[in-house]
């Protein structure tokens, strides 16, 4: 039953990143997005989370918080490395600040959901 949630609260949590993107392409061609994608991050990582958590009940395995925050890890490195690779005009401290908002949101989640 639980799996059933995760699998809610991923698509809902997809949906706001959809919208949290549409929104910040928006800024960012006014300029005005600096602050704008920590939030954005945020959220990216807590679909991560949620995505992870979905395979780990799905496949009756235990799950791990150093686990869950690699698999966000994962999805956060990949996505710095295609902005780095589409937007070349970022900073190292945009990619950090990045990271550590996917880190934040994915344990959040790992802790709000299994309540450890």
């Amino acid at each position: 039953m639980r799996r059933r949630y995760i699998l809610l609260a991923l698509i809902l949590a997809a949906g706001a990143l959809f919208i949290a993107q549409a929104v910040g392409i928006a800024l960012v061609e006014q300029r005005e997005a600096n602050w704008y994608f920590t939030p954005a991050h945020i959220i990216g990582g807590v679909c991560a989370a949620l995505a992870y958590m979905y395979v780990v009940e799905g496949l009756a395995l235990r799950p791990v918080l150093l686990h869950c925050l690699a698999a966000v890890l994962i999805v956060g490195v990949s996505w710095e490395i295609y902005e780095y690779a589409t937007i070349p005009a970022l900073q190292s401290l945009d990619t950090a600040s990045d990271i550590v908002a996917d880190l934040l949101g994915g344990y959040v989640t790992f802790k709000v959901v299994y309540r450890a």
